[in-house]
C-alpha cells in the first residue's frame, strides 16, 4: 500500500496523523492492523484477501483509501457440466475475459486489465480453449482423449471454476492413478498337484489385469488409455514401468510367464524374478506346522504348490497321515496318477490298513507286473526291483511319486534302485523316510536331496517335515529390488533382452550347411547355461587374443555358432594360423566357420585396442570373404552397423565403399540415414545404387542399363537429382528431401548383433535408432521414380536406343531443366576444347559448374542485369554449391596449375600484381564480361555472352568479384558496370 504523493505519516503522535506541507489532519478510526498494512510489503498470495477483507472493512470505516485493482465475483472462465456418458461429455463454457494475464506468485486468478477475476491458470486453459471452440451457444462437446484430458482438469484446478453434476462426472470417468506394476503369482492345480508361476499384471484400484495387454494399447503421442469406464494416464504406465509393445521400460517381454522353483515359492520371490515391477504377490499362503495335523497338512502343503519333499520318523509318524492324504487326493482327483515305491513288506503292511476305496494296484512280483494294463489301473504300488524290469511302467508319466523309506533301500547315487527312482518321471516327489536316522550321514543325506531335487538349504529345511525339529514359520520373503533400469530414453520403444536360444524362425544360425535345428523348450536352467556359454567365450577369447599361430595344415570345420570348445586340436592349429595371416593382411581360403568365430571375437571386443580397428577388420573380412560367402554378407553388413552403432563410429561407416555400392544389405534404420544425411549434403554424394533403392523402378533390370546405357546412367542420374535440388532449392526455398518429407522420427530398436555369439552384457541387447522412414515414404518414392525414368527416357533418345519407359509425369519445369542439362551436356561433348591438360577432370568439371548453374535459373535466362544486390546469389542456391564450389575450385586448381593454359588478353604490364593474380584467376568468358560492361549495350550483350556459355550475367558478374575480393581486396562491377576507381584498369583489355 502507498500513501498519495506528497503524505507522510506521523509516527510519534496517536494513531492515524498524517502530514502534507502545513496540513495535518486525524483518522479516528485509524488502527494498528491498518498500520501494519500500510507499511508492509503486499506478496502476491495476499492480494485476494487484501481487496476481499481489507479494503471493505477500510472503506466503511469512511478511511479514504482506493485500489485501481477490482476483484470480481464472477470467475474468468466457467465450466458447467451439462450433460456426460460412456463416450461424450458436453460443458457449456462462459468466458468474462478478454486478455487474461497471470500475476506471478498468485495462483487461482487472472488478471484482465484492472480486474482481478478467479480463474485457472491460462497456459493449459487457452490452449483448451484454442483447440476446442465453443459454439454460438458456449457449448464443447469433448470425445475420446479429450474427457480425460479434461476430467484431470476438473478434477484438479478447475474444480472450483466448474458447476453441474462434477461428482458424477468425476465417477463416470475417474482418472485412475492408483496403479502400480507386480509380479503376480497362482497356482493351478492339475490332479491335485500345483504349479507356480508368476506373471506381470497391472494392478488398478485393487484390479488385476494384464500388463502386455495395455502396454500394447500405448502409442505415440496418446495421453490416457480407456480402462472400463476410467481412464489410465500414460505418464503413470510409464512411471510404474509399463512401456510400449507388450514390454516393461526396461526392455523386459510382459508376456513372461515365469516358473517357479521351489525356492522362489518358499521364499516368496528371487533374484531372477526381478524387474520392473514394484513387489511380488502371492495368494494366501498358510504355513501348516502349527496344526494339530502338522504331517498330513505338510504333505497337502507340498502336493498344493508343486514341492517336492517328504517326513521324517518312520511308519509311525507318517503311515495314517499319508492314507487319510491318498484317501482325500484321489476322492478329490480321481484321475490323479500315482505310483508308490516301497518294499514288499511296507507295501503289504501299508496294504492291510488300506480300505477298498483305495483301489490301489499292489505289485509286489513280476508275475503281478506282467498280467498289469496300465490303461486300466491309475494308482499303483510296486516294488523297486520289479519296478525296475517294467520299461511300461518306467516311462508312464506320474502326478505324484511316492518314495516308502527310500533312505533304506538306496544309501548312495551308485544303486540300480536310485537310477531307477531318479528315471521317474512325475510333477511331484514325496521321501517318506526311516526312522533309522540314515538321513544324519552326508552321503545318505546328498542322495536323497538329489532324488528329491532339492539344490538349496532352503528348500531343504522347509520341504522335508522333521517332528522334532518343526519349523513354526517360513524363511523371511526375498527382498525384491525395483529394476528399472532403461536401456535408452525414447518414449517410443524399449527392448533389452534378447536370448540367443530361444527359438525365432527369424533368428535361426547361419546355414553351414542348411539344416534343422531343434531347440529344447525355454526353461530358466536352459536360459542361464547359455549365458553363461556366451560369457565363456569371451573370457576364453580375451586369454587368447595375443597367440600367434604356426603354418598348420587346413582341416575343415563347420559348426552352427562356432566357438574354441567346439574344435578339435588340429582345427585350433589352422585357426590361430589363419589368424595369425588376416591379423597380417592376408587373407588365405579357409571354411566360414572359421570366418565366424573370428568376427565373434572382434564384435566381443576381442582383437583390436580401438574400436576404428575393430572395423577396420570386420570390413576387411567382408572384402575379402563376402564374394565367396553370400551368407557372409547376410549377417556382417549388419553385425559391421551394430559395431559402429555401439562404438558411434556411423559417420565413419558411411564412408566405406563396401558397404553403400551395397544399400540392399544395408540395415534399413543405416540406409535411411545415409540416404537423408547425403540427400542433405548434397545428391551428387549419393550412388545410382543408393538412389535405386529410393525408386520404385528397378532401372538395372532395363534393357537400357543392361545395354549400352549403363556407364552413362550411374554418371547421370545422381547429377541430375543434384540439378533438381538445387532447382527446388532456389525456386521454393526447400530442399527435395525437405519437400517430400515423411515428418517424425521414427525411433525403433535394433537387437545388436542378432544371430551371433554375443554376450550382451557388454554393450546390451538393443540400441535405440532414430531415423526418418524416408525408405517407406512413397511420395518422395514415387518421384524419385519419376526422375529416373525420365532422365533414362532422355539418355536412350541420346544414344538412339529404341523404346520408352511409359507412365511418367513431372512438372513441366523439372521435365525443362532435365533436358536442357543433358542437351548442353552431349552438345559439349563435341566441341573440341582449347585447352588442353593432362586429364579430363578439368573440363568435366568446368561443365558440369555451367550446366548446373544454367539449369538453376532456367526463370532468369531473359533477365536484364541484375543488381549487386544479388551478388551473392551463388551462396543462396546454397544447395547446388557443395558441387559448384567443389567443381569451382577444383577447375581453379587445375587451371592454375598449368602454364599459360589460358591466354590472357589483358595488359597487365602497367598494373600492380594484385590485378596479375586476379588476371590468372579470370577465364576468357570473364574478360569477354569485363569488355561488354565497357560497350555501348551492356545488358543485351551480356546477356548473350551468358546464354552462349550456359550461364546467366548475375552469375559471371559473382565469378568476377569473387576473384577481385581475393585479390585486390574489392569489387570492380556495381550494379550500375564497371566501378568508377577501377575504369582505368579495366580499359586495358584487349578484345
Amino acid at each position: 500500500m502507498e500513501l498519495p504523493s506528497g503524505v507522510e505519516y506521523l509516527e510519534n503522535f496517536d494513531h492515524g496523523w498524517f502530514i502534507k506541507g502545513n496540513q495535518v489532519w486525524h483518522l479516528p478510526d485509524w488502527t494498528t492492523v491498518d498500520q501494519s498494512w500500510l507499511f508492509s510489503k503486499i506478496q502476491p498470495a495476499q492480494l485476494p484477501f487484501l481487496l476481499t477483507n481489507i479494503l471493505p472493512d477500510m472503506i466503511n470505516r469512511k478511511l479514504p483509501v482506493y485500489s485501481p485493482i477490482i476483484l470480481e465475483s464472477q470467475d474468468a472462465v466457467h465450466f458447467q457440466v451439462l450433460e456426460f456418458g460412456t463416450d461424450a461429455i458436453k460443458l457449456k463454457v462462459n468466458v468474462n475475459i478478454d486478455i487474461p494475464m497471470r500475476i506471478p506468485g498468485l495462483e487461482g486468478y487472472l488478471l484482465d486489465g484492472y480486474h482481478l477475476y478467479p480463474g485457472p491458470h491460462p497456459a493449459y486453459l487457452n490452449d483448451f480453449l484454442f483447440k476446442h471452440p465453443a459454439d454460438e451457444n458456449g457449448i464443447i462437446l469433448l470425445q475420446g482423449e479429450d474427457i480425460p484430458n479434461v476430467v484431470a482438469q476438473i478434477e484438479g484446478e478447475w474444480k472450483r471454476f466448474t458447476s453441474g453434476d462434477v461428482q458424477g462426472l468425476l465417477q463416470a470417468h475417474p482418472i485412475q492413478s492408483a496403479i502400480k506394476l507386480i509380479l503376480a503369482a497362482s497356482v493351478q492345480i492339475n490332479n491335485g498337484v500345483g504349479q507356480v508361476t508368476a506373471t506381470p499384471m497391472l494392478k488398478v484400484e485393487g484390479v488385476q489385469m494384464s500388463a502386455a495387454a495395455i502396454s500394447r494399447r500405448l502409442k505415440p503421442r496418446l495421453q490416457y488409455i480407456r480402462n472400463g469406464s476410467g481412464w489410465i494416464a500414460v505418464d503413470d504406465l510409464r512411471r510404474v514401468g509399463i512401456g510400449v509393445m507388450g514390454r516393461a521400460v526396461n526392455g523386459l517381454s510382459l508376456d513372461n510367464v515365469f516358473s517357479l522353483g521351489a525356492r522362489e515359492i518358499l521364499e516368496r520371490g528371487g533374484y531372477r524374478l526381478e524387474g520392473p515391477w514394484s513387489k511380488i504377490e502371492f495368494p494366501e499362503f498358510n504355513w501348516p506346522h502349527q496344526s494339530s495335523t502338522p504331517v498330513l497338512e505338510h504333505l497337502q502343503f507340498l502336493a498344493h504348490w508343486g514341492l517336492n519333499g517328504g517326513v521324517k520318523g518312520g511308519q509311525v509318524i507318517w503311515g495314517s497321515p499319508l492314507l487319510e492324504y491318498l484317501f482325500q487326493l484321489i476322492t478329490q482327483f480321481p484321475k490323479v496318477q500315482i505310483l508308490m515305491v516301497g518294499t514288499k513288506v511296507m507295501l503289504e503292511s501299508l496294504k492291510k490298513q488300506c480300505s477298498d476305496t483305495f483301489n490301489f494296484t499292489w505289485i509286489t512280483s513280476l508275475a503281478e507286473a506282467n498280467r498289469l494294463q496300465l490303461e486300466d489301473v491309475s494308482y499303483i504300488a510296486v516294488t523297486p526291483s520289479v519296478l525296475g524290469k517294467q520299461t511300461d511302467l518306467m516311462k508312464q508319466k506320474y502326478d505324484l511319486l511316492i518314495m516308502l523309506e527310500p533312505d533304506l533301500i538306496t544309501k548312495s547315487t551308485d544303486t540300480k534302485i536310485y537310477g531307477t527312482l531318479s528315471s521317474i518321471k512325475s510333477r511331484c516327489r514325496f521321501s517318506l523316510f526311516s526312522d533309522a536316522n540314515y538321513l544324519e550321514q552326508s552321503n545318505v543325506k546328498s542322495a536323497h536331496e538329489m532324488l528329491l531335487q532339492l539344490h538349496s538349504a532352503s528348500e531343504q529345511r522347509w520341504t522335508i517335515f522333521d517332528q522334532n525339529a518343526p519349523l513354526a514359520l517360513l524363511p523371511e520373503p526375498y527382498q525384491m529390488k525395483v529394476n528399472t533400469s532403461v536401456k535408452n530414453s525414447s518414449d517410443d520403444l524399449f527392448f533389452s533382452e534378447f536370448d540367443l536360444n530361444e527359438s525365432n524362425e527369424e533368428d535361426v544360425g547361419i546355414n553351414i550347411p542348411a539344416s534343422t535345428i531343434s531347440f529344447q523348450e525355454r526353461t530358466v536352467k536352459v536360459s542361464v547355461e547359455y549365458e553363461s556359454r556366451e560369457q565363456q567365450f569371451v573370457e576364453q577369447a580375451k586369454s587368447l587374443a595375443d597367440r600367434n599361430g604356426e603354418p598348420a595344415p587346413f582341416v575343415q570345420f563347420m559348426s552352427y555358432w562356432p566357438t574354441y570348445r567346439d574344435m578339435t586340436d588340429s582345427q585350433q592349429k589352422w585357426y590361430f594360423y589363419w589368424r595369425s595371416e588376416v591379423r597380417n593382411m592376408r587373407y588365405p581360403e579357409t571354411d566360414l566357420s572359421y570366418i565366424f568365430m573370428h568376427i565373434y571375437e572382434l564384435i566381443n571386443g576381442v582383437g583390436w585396442a580401438e574400436p576404428k580397428h575393430g572395423l577396420f577388420q570386420l570390413t576387411q573380412l567382408l572384402i575379402h570373404y563376402g564374394e565367396a560367402y553370400r551368407q557372409l554378407e547376410n549377417y556382417l553388413f549388419n553385425w559391421i552397423y551394430d559395431f559402429a552403432l555401439v562404438h558411434q563410429l556411423t559417420s565413419t561407416i558411411g564412408e566405406l565403399d563396401v558397404l553403400t555400392r551395397k544399400p540392399d544389405r544395408l540395415p534399413g534404420e543405416f540406409l535411411a540415414m545415409e540416404l537423408l544425411s547425403k540427400f542433405q549434403k548434397s545428391p551428387l554424394q549419393l550412388s545410382l545404387d543408393m538412389l535405386l533403392s529410393l525408386s520404385n523402378y528397378d532401372m538395372k533390370r532395363s534393357r537400357f542399363y543392361l545395354g549400352e546405357g549403363k556407364d552413362d546412367l550411374e554418371f547421370y542420374i545422381p547429377r541430375i537429382l543434384a540439378v533438381v535440388d538445387g532447382y527446388i532449392n532456389k525456386i521454393h526455398d526447400v530442399r527435395l528431401i525437405d519437400m517430400f518429407s515423411p515428418g517424425e522420427m521414427l525411433v525403433t530398436q535394433r537387437y545388436l548383433f542378432r544371430s551371433a555369439v554375443y554376450n550382451n552384457r557388454l554393450y546390451g541387447s538393443t540400441f535405440s535408432v532414430s531415423h526418418l522412414p524416408i525408405l517407406d515414404h512413397e511420395p518422395l518414392r514415387e518421384y524419385i521414380t519419376q526422375i529416373i525414368k525420365f532422365a533414362e527416357n532422355k539418355l536412350r533418345e541420346y544414344k538412339g536406343f529404341k523404346g520408352r519407359l511409359k507412365g511418367i509425369s513431372l512438372e513441366p519445369e523439372v521435365e525443362t531443366l532435365i533436358e536442357r542439362y543433358l542437351a548442353r551436356e552431349y552438345a559439349k561433348q563435341s566441341i573440341t576444347t582449347a585447352i588442353q591438360i593432362d586429364t579430363d577432370k578439368l573440363a568435366q568439371l568446368q561443365l558440369d559448374t555451367e550446366y548446373v548453374r544454367e539449369m538453376l535459373t532456367i526463370e532468369e535466362i531473359e533477365d536484364p542485369l541484375e543488381t549487386s544486390n544479388d551478388a551473392h546469389m551463388s551462396a543462396e542456391v546454397s544447395h547446388e554449391s557443395e558441387l559448384v564450389t567443389h567443381l569451382q575450385c577444383a577447375a581453379a586448381e587445375e587451371a592454375q596449375s598449368l602454364d599459360n593454359s589460358v591466354e590472357s588478353s589483358w595488359d597487365t604490364a602497367d598494373l600492380g600484381e594484385e590485378w596479375l593474380l586476379l588476371a590468372e584467376a579470370l577465364n576468357e568468358v570473364h574478360f569477354n564480361a569485363l569488355a561488354t560492361l565497357m560497350s555501348d549495350a551492356p545488358v543485351i550483350e551480356l546477356s548473350r555472352l551468358a546464354e552462349e556459355h550456359g550461364t546467366m550475367p548475375t552469375l559471371l558478374i559473382d565469378e568476377i568479384n569473387q576473384a577481385a575480393m581475393e585479390h585486390i581486396g574489392d569489387l570492380i562491377v556495381s550494379e550500375d558496370g564497371v566501378v568508377e576507381e577501377y575504369l582505368n584498369d579495366v580499359k586495358n583489355l584487349k578484345r
